[in-house]
């Protein structure tokens, strides 16, 4: 069962790439296309199957879109930065709001 399979540019070569998951195994294949041809691929696997994708886009300005993933279980949030089909990093994502009272001020205002 593929959870994922859409057009994304991974790479930063202005054509679009496909992301697949496999729900049951957690297995995540990228495939960077030129047109209809894989240009390279790579096989992600030992992901647990609770994780699932939530975005993908460019969270770290590189020009290459990046993997938002969620854990089901834990509500744990995750970013796979990529390049290509190259995993460049992991970070995490904290969700839970902060504690006490926010109390936003105006510091300056633009005009």
């Amino acid at each position: 069962m593929l959870t994922t399979n859409s057009p994304y540019n991974l790479n930063g070569g202005g054509k679009a790439d496909l992301l697949r998951r496999n729900a049951n195994t957690g297995s995540t294949a990228i495939w960077l296309l030129n047109g209809v041809s894989i240009a390279s691929s790579k096989i992600l696997s030992g992901i647990a199957p609770a994780w699932k994708i939530e975005q993908v886009g460019d969270t770290n300005g590189d020009g290459k879109a990046d993997v938002v993933l969620k854990n089901t279980t834990t509500g744990e949030v995750k970013v796979w930065l990529m390049n290509g089909v190259t995993l460049i990093g992991i970070g995490s994502l904290v969700q839970s709001p902060p504690t006490g009272t926010f109390n936003p001020k105006v510091v300056k205002t633009l005009r």
